[in-house]
C-alpha cells in the first residue's frame, strides 16, 4: 500500500519514531469536511501502520521461539509504544467526535 502521510523510510525503534504523526493529527486544524475527511485517512493510515508492525514482530516471534531478541521486540512494542498509542487513540476519537464535519459525514453514511 502507497503511503501517503507516514514516510516509506520510516520505522518504530522507540516511541519518538513516531509521536510526530500523533502530534500533527492532534494539533491538525479541520476547517472543512474535505480537512476531516483527510485527517481521517491519515489516522488511519498510521494506525495500520502501527498495526502491521506490531504483527509482524509477533509473526516474528511466534515463528522463531527460541531468539530471545525477536520476543524483547515484541515485548518492547507491548509495554512501550502500545499503551502510548491507545492514548492518543483517544484524543484522537474525542477530537473526531467534537469536529463540526462529523455530524455532515454522518449524512453522507460514514457511520
Amino acid at each position: 500500500m502507497k503511503r501517503n502521510f507516514i514516510k516509506k523510510e520510516q520505522n518504530i525503534n522507540n516511541w519518538e519514531d513516531i509521536e510526530s504523526y500523533f502530534k500533527n493529527l492532534q494539533e491538525r486544524k479541520i476547517t472543512s469536511e474535505e480537512e476531516l475527511l483527510k485527517w481521517w485517512k491519515d489516522r488511519s493510515e498510521t494506525e495500520s501502520f502501527i498495526e502491521e508492525d506490531m504483527a509482524w514482530r509477533y509473526i516474528k516471534m511466534s515463528c522463531d521461539t527460541e531468539n530471545k531478541k525477536l520476543e524483547e521486540s515484541f515485548t518492547f512494542f507491548v509495554s512501550e509504544i502500545e499503551p502510548k498509542v491507545s492514548e492518543y487513540s483517544d484524543i484522537l476519537d474525542n477530537k473526531l467526535m467534537a469536529s463540526d464535519f462529523t455530524a455532515d459525514l454522518e449524512k453522507k453514511g460514514y457511520f
